[in-house]
């Protein structure tokens, strides 16, 4: 199991099945938001965003992330 996945089933002392259900759908909302409006902000956590970028006469897209203040505080960077 995810290690993400066994942490949200330890704090909130539930089935992993259910932690599994609580992951995916934060990172389904992550999805969607991105797609639909461009990026989305986390409080506490940051900002994930797609960055259009040209290659070699292509465009590919990048995912950006962009730390809140407190969150870099808080892993000391």
């Amino acid at each position: 199991m995810d290690k993400a996945v066994s942490f949200i089933a330890e704090q909130l002392s539930i089935k992993s099945g259910d932690a599994q259900k609580i992951f995916d759908s934060f990172w389904d909302f992550i999805e969607e938001k991105i797609v639909n409006e461009g990026e989305v902000t986390i409080d506490g956590l940051g900002t994930f965003s797609f960055k259009e970028v040209e290659k070699d006469g292509k465009i590919t897209y990048e995912l950006q992330f962009d730390p809140e203040t407190g969150f870099k505080n808080a892993i000391g960077k």
